[in-house]
């Protein structure tokens, strides 16, 4: 991937194994979508490996293993107000962005996979319901 106007790679990075590759399309709408909000997010995870996905608890096939999904936060933003003004952004732009709403870590889980549930939330044992398709 290459480094954006807000992002560096080395956002992106597996913490075990140092490495990348995300895909640029998700990169540049976190782009577009920090310089609508106008606030600094920060990365929690981009690419996983397979060793880093199993410690976090993360499903066999999640997006973030083909470099499809980031997990970021924004700290000047409480996690109910970023998911409205990203939620906002995507019917604005007209993208198909699923997100996945976690309260209790307060991050939220962006991806362009083409699964079925396009909006969830996390569960406090990190399982998720689907709540739109």
């Amino acid at each position: 991937m290459n480094n954006t106007q807000y992002f560096k790679r080395e956002e992106f990075l597996c913490p075990c194994c140092k490495q990348e590759q995300m895909k640029q399309e998700i990169v540049d709408i976190l782009t577009i979508l920090r310089g609508e909000i106008g606030k600094s997010f920060i990365i929690t995870s981009g690419w996983r490996c397979e060793k880093r996905n199993k410690e976090v608890g993360g499903t066999p096939d999640s997006p973030h293993l083909l470099g499809l999904a980031i997990d970021f936060y924004c700290p000047d933003l409480d996690i109910l107000a970023l998911f409205t003004k990203v939620e906002n952004a995507i019917k604005k732009f007209g993208w198909g962005v699923r997100i996945g709403l976690n309260v209790f870590k307060k991050f939220l889980h962006i991806d362009i996979a083409t699964y079925p549930c396009k909006r969830w939330v996390y569960a406090p044992d990190g399982k998720s319901l689907c709540v739109r398709r």
